[in-house]
């Protein structure tokens, strides 16, 4: 029940991010998909859930605030942080972000509790992270990453994937005074 509350957290408020500028692409909907396939280990089944939850979101509206606050409330702040990069990664998968999309970041990262300062980080390395999709590079680590995740900048690609497992496996077990959204 605990891990069920927090995926139908993390899924309504990537959904609310995807369906800011009025529709759900396909590229977000992958992207919603990717998160919990390579980060939770989803598939199958699991995946479908994902997407029930997705159109119960569509359906239901839920307020992004509600959602966001009562998420934060038992959430750290690296766990916060790493939900507002994915929710980036969302809003830019279409390959643009609409005013509108920008506009629910905002609300979220300060539901979140994430400063402006912070929040300009991500969209930073996402802007960076774009550009080298485009010509193939890999996208650079900045320091401030690797604080985030507790590792050092010497940190292996291995030893930063289980950080961030960690701290995803961390959120789950945290999450336990959560409730649906229906």
């Amino acid at each position: 029940r605990e891990q069920a509350a927090f995926v139908t957290y993390l899924t309504a408020i990537m959904t609310k991010i995807a369906l800011a500028d009025g529709r759900l692409d396909q590229s977000e909907r992958q992207v919603i998909h990717n998160y919990f396939a390579k980060e939770i280990g989803f598939s199958g089944l699991d995946l479908r859930y994902i997407d029930s939850l997705i159109e119960q979101t569509r359906v239901v509206n839920p307020d992004l605030g509600m959602i966001a606050r009562s998420f934060r409330s038992n959430a750290s702040r690296e766990q916060a942080m790493l939900l507002l990069d994915v929710c980036q990664q969302i809003a830019i998968a279409d390959g643009k972000v609409t005013v509108s999309e920008e506009k629910e970041l905002d609300y979220l990262a300060s539901y979140l509790g994430i400063s402006k300062e912070e929040y300009e980080r991500i969209k930073t390395r996402h802007g960076a992270a774009g550009r080298q999709r485009r010509t193939g590079a890999p996208a650079p680590v900045s320091v401030d990453d690797y604080s985030m995740l507790g590792v050092s900048k010497t940190a292996s690609a291995s030893e930063i994937k289980a950080a961030y497992r960690q701290i995803d496996r961390k959120s789950t077990r945290l999450n336990s005074s959560h409730t649906d959204i229906a």
